[in-house]
């Protein structure tokens, strides 16, 4: 269906010559270029009884007097949208440090940061910001070195936990649109309890790693 823009006034908008069903709020209106720039949020009034015998829709002769609304897709509605839909809430991804053993642990949930920084761990920051909803990532647990390991892979999940790690969680999730590179890096001379990943979304941090003589793997997931 396409029609024209019969009215503006921001951030709605209307639009008349298109006849919408019940049921179609919240469907993309796109423009000419195929670009997103609106949600529809409210069907046009109904006539009744309707002169076309159809009571699910304005017969188009009259869609212009009773017009279709959306809403742009601005900056500010965006952020909007992303505070108020549970499932489109950023959730940041804490990374905080253990100087015994030198792991870096990843988690989205802050008591257990609050928890690991009463003991002894050193809060980094904000690692990256995940999805709220998206591409699992798994956490394992290492019982013999106290490391822990992160994987979108099922098989690589399963074939450590056959190995002796403990899975844990489901610790996140990855950004399906690819977004944002965390890069996965592995320490060849890691002995013991020594620590042999890390994982950091900085190329620069990346690549002085490498140059110590760490090894890049792979890019272990995507945030924001």
């Amino acid at each position: 269906m396409s029609g024209n823009v019969s009215r503006f006034s921001s951030p709605l908008f209307s639009y008349s010559n298109i006849s919408m069903y019940p049921g179609q709020s919240g469907s993309p209106v796109f423009n000419t270029s195929q670009n997103i720039v609106g949600i529809n949020v409210a069907e046009a009034q109904y006539l009744n009884p309707n002169p076309n015998g159809d009571n699910n829709k304005v017969p188009s002769a009259l869609a212009s007097q009773y017009p279709n609304y959306g809403v742009q897709l601005t900056t500010s509605n965006i952020n909007w949208i992303q505070n108020n839909v549970p499932a489109l809430k950023a959730t940041a991804l804490y990374r905080v440090y253990n100087p015994n053993n030198g792991e870096h642990l990843y988690t989205k949930n802050l008591n257990e940061v609050i928890s690991l920084t009463k003991v002894g761990w050193n809060y980094e920051g904000v690692n990256s910001q995940q999805p709220a909803t998206g591409n699992a990532v798994y956490r394992l647990y290492n019982p013999n070195s106290g490391e822990h390991f992160y994987t979108l892979s099922s098989y690589e999940r399963d074939s450590l936990v056959k190995a002796g790690w403990r899975y844990e969680q489901i610790s996140f999730y990855s950004d399906p649109a690819k977004h944002t590179a965390i890069y996965r890096l592995f320490n060849p001379n890691a002995k013991g309890k020594q620590i042999s990943h890390f994982y950091t979304s900085s190329s620069a941090e990346r690549d002085s790693l490498v140059k110590i003589g760490w090894r890049y793997e792979q890019i272990s997931w995507y945030g924001l």
